[in-house]
């Protein structure tokens, strides 16, 4: 037969986690998950936009208002720089 050593704590027995933190937590996570897709869109997003600039001739980048060298200087940018 093994004897058991009681313990005593000054603390009152609380739970590590509650409901409500637990919740906090989950959410926290989630919404982490969200700010990790919203920049691999960005990123995927800004990788398009600059690649259809390359292409535009120098006619279309007079109507919108850029040279070649501008449009060059953007597109040489890498997709996590603004």
């Amino acid at each position: 037969m093994q004897l058991r050593a009681k313990t005593y704590s000054l603390i009152p027995s609380v739970p590590l986690t509650t409901r409500r933190h637990q919740n906090l937590t989950e959410m926290t996570s989630f919404s982490a998950q969200l700010s990790a897709v919203a920049w691999v869109w960005v990123w995927v997003e800004r990788f398009r936009q600059r690649r259809a600039l390359r292409r535009l001739d120098d006619r279309l980048l007079d109507d919108i208002g850029l040279t070649r060298q501008q449009a060059n200087r953007e597109t040489s940018k890498l997709f996590w720089q603004e």
